[in-house]
């Protein structure tokens, strides 16, 4: 208000500010030029695939792309001609991919738009509509933690009534079961999103939000996933 009584280009307009505004706008106009001044340009790169009858492994070539295509072409017809691959080295480790963490607010609306293509409006309005017939928790937090006093377990059994999911809960139930991982945030009013009773006759976007809040919270409740990455190194020509 005291900038729109002394500049006349702003008088009577919405002036917004905040500091933090200010270095966001900078990286917004500084991506736009870097977009608005790219210039494209062709390159060329040579593909490896060995397919088997249980699947196929893709090699990326070390040197990524050439932008002279004769170079690349010189290459190609050198492999054509010796077309023997040699394995220089396989190197194998375990791996894991964390489990989630418990749901949020902020993350419901991003998964919901991301997985399902639903607008963040319709989300929260779905997921009211579900807290109010009892079907979930209370979806506006943005506490990412469970109490210790809650009974989780208890929740995972009633989701092995719950058909789409029974078997993975009754998996949980027989000794799978993990407590959650603990996100940073607590705001001491309401507890992360979860599923609260099985939703087996619930139809349209209702089933689909209700479906991702329980499939995240069962994904909470286990283990990390884990599996073997292997690396391997080849040579041709």
């Amino acid at each position: 208000m005291r900038l729109q009584s002394r500049f006349n280009e702003v008088k009577d307009r919405l002036v917004s500010y905040g500091p933090c505004q200010f270095p966001t706008l900078g990286f917004v106009v500084d991506q736009f030029l870097r977009v608005e001044s790219f210039v494209p340009e062709t390159f060329w790169f040579l593909f490896l695939e060995h397919k088997k009858d249980d699947g196929r492994a893709v090699f990326t070539w070390k040197r990524t792309r050439l932008f002279d295509q004769e170079t690349c072409f010189a290459l190609y017809a050198k492999c054509v001609q010796e077309p023997t691959v040699r394995i220089v080295s396989v190197r194998s480790r375990p791996k894991e991919k964390w489990r989630p963490l418990p749901l949020t607010t902020v993350e419901l609306q991003t998964c919901c738009a991301k997985f399902l293509r639903m607008s963040p409006d319709t989300i929260m309005s779905v997921a009211e509509g579900l807290y109010n017939q009892g079907f979930i928790s209370y979806p506006r937090t943005e506490t990412d933690q469970f109490d210790k006093n809650m009974d989780l377990m208890g929740t995972v059994t009633k989701l092995t009534q719950f058909q789409l999911l029974a078997a993975y809960a009754q998996r949980l139930v027989n000794g799978e079961f993990r407590w959650p991982r603990n996100g940073k945030n607590n705001d001491k009013a309401h507890p992360p999103i979860h599923p609260v009773a099985p939703g087996n006759n619930l139809t349209g976007d209702a089933k689909r939000v209700y479906e991702f809040v329980t499939r995240r919270f069962l994904a909470c409740c286990s283990d990390n996933a884990k599996g073997q990455a292997t690396e391997v190194d080849a040579e041709m020509a």
